[in-house]
């Protein structure tokens, strides 16, 4: 069904200068509504995207397609549930409608201008869903895509605290205190995911609305302060997916760049990161979170840090290949060399620890959605948050780095793939195909 309606667009070569204004438009594709998709199809696929994207990201927990909806957050919204589905050409069809729903997009917001809150919060939502697409699709130039718009995505976000409300007061805050959670959420995949530079969005939309409105800010610093306060005994902290997701963002002023490792002797310590992301997980499990529905993926997210915190990811992501080589070379490089230093520190145990707590989680959620499969099918699925496959993928290099650097033996490392590999195959998002390929290209020559 989706292929059918799929073909009705026709992409005929673009006219050359020399002919007529008015035969151009016959060579146009139609513009993009969400009226030329089938209904169907749409409602199947907002029901995944709301199925996946509920644990991590509750702003679109309870999402539902009305009439006020913008057209273009139905389609990025649809255009996310088609990576989690199945059935053959869903993927076109989620480029498709993530091609035109960030066509409109950028026709409503460019040229910049005030709109009502219901308005900006649509916006604020397509935005976000256009750059879990760009993550989650394993296509590269939506990829870099989530990476050239981030600014603008935070712009309209922060538009949303400007815009007039004319609704309950109380409504207005819960709409935003969940966007703001997305927003610190998303800030986090830039630092775990894309190894990119935080942006820091409480600070951004401090400056961006003035002093006197940065009462949120100001309760931010003094929450961050207090968890990586050493000796610090008075105030509370919060076990909630948001205050993980902005200790994670700090992880940047701590992560190796460049060809480094990490070092002992650096501006900040690891000891404060280390010590609010254990305050809070005590937060966490004295608050219940270990019992909610959202205790895997936000563990996921936990762990993540913490190999982040202990490793050069971008290097072990970029060098793996070199590695190889350089086990059967006599002189091994610079990098391989800085490699192999690592893997003997303690920095590498760490992260070893929750790599293996990762795919201990993974395997075990695995195991119960298909327990569950066997008497309850219409709940048999595996909640896949988009930092999923990411996570399985990095725990993954981390420990095939330590098989590959200790033993030399290609029998552990290709048995580390393997493990990787199926757990990353038996996921539905389409990413997660790419990272499983990406990690089977490490594999040994006698197991390929």
């Amino acid at each position: 069904m989706m292929r059918d309606f799929f073909q009705r667009r026709s992409r005929a070569p673009s006219p050359t200068r020399g002919e007529p204004r008015q035969l151009w438009n016959q060579w146009y594709s139609a513009p993009p509504h969400l009226q030329i998709y089938d209904e169907e199809v749409i409602n199947i696929l907002l029901n995944l995207a709301r199925t996946h994207l509920s644990s991590t990201f509750a702003i679109f927990s309870d999402f539902e397609a009305t009439a006020d909806n913008k057209d273009e957050l139905c389609l990025a919204m649809a255009a996310v549930g088609g990576l989690f589905c199945t059935v053959s050409e869903s993927a076109k069809v989620a480029k498709k409608l993530h091609n035109d729903a960030r066509r409109m997009q950028f026709e409503a917001i460019f040229p910049p201008k005030p709109t009502p809150f219901r308005a900006a919060m649509d916006g604020a939502k397509t935005s976000i869903l256009l750059e879990i697409y760009g993550i989650c699709s394993g296509d590269k130039r939506s990829y870099e895509l989530t990476e050239a718009y981030h600014a603008e995505t935070l712009r309209t976000i922060r538009l949303c605290w400007l815009s007039p409300f004319d609704g309950s007061s109380a409504e207005r805050e819960r709409q935003l205190q969940l966007l703001s959670q997305a927003a610190h959420v998303l800030d986090s995949y830039r630092v775990l995911l894309l190894l990119r530079a935080p942006s820091f969005f409480e600070t951004t939309r401090a400056n961006y609305l003035g002093d006197d409105r940065s009462e949120s800010f100001q309760k931010s610093t003094s929450n961050m302060r207090f968890l990586m306060s050493p000796g610090c005994v008075n105030g509370e902290t919060s076990g909630s997916l948001e205050t993980l997701a902005e200790i994670s963002s700090y992880t940047w002023a701590l992560c190796p760049h460049g060809l480094a490792h990490p070092r002992e002797q650096l501006l900040w310590k690891h000891d404060f990161i280390e010590l609010a992301l254990e305050r809070w997980n005590q937060s966490r499990m004295m608050s219940g979170e270990s019992r909610k529905q959202t205790h895997f993926s936000t563990m996921l997210l936990y762990h993540l840090t913490h190999i982040n915190l202990h490793s050069n990811l971008r290097i072990l992501q970029r060098s793996s290949k070199d590695f190889v080589d350089s086990g059967n070379s006599l002189e091994p490089g610079m990098i391989s060399h800085s490699i192999t230093s690592w893997i003997s520190t303690s920095h590498f145990e760490i992260a070893s620890w929750h790599s293996e707590a990762i795919q201990s989680l993974v395997r075990e959620a695995v195991s119960t959605a298909r327990r569950h499969s066997q008497f309850h099918s219409e709940r048999s699925h595996l909640l896949e948050s988009p930092h999923l496959p990411f996570c399985i993928y990095f725990s993954t290099l981390v420990l095939w780095y330590g098989a590959e650097g200790k033993t030399g033996s290609g029998t552990s490392s290709d048995a580390v793939i393997d493990n990787g590999s199926q757990l990353l195959l038996a996921l539905k998002v389409k990413v997660a195909k790419h990272l499983a390929g990406a990690l089977n290209d490490l594999l040994s020559e006698n197991s390929k």
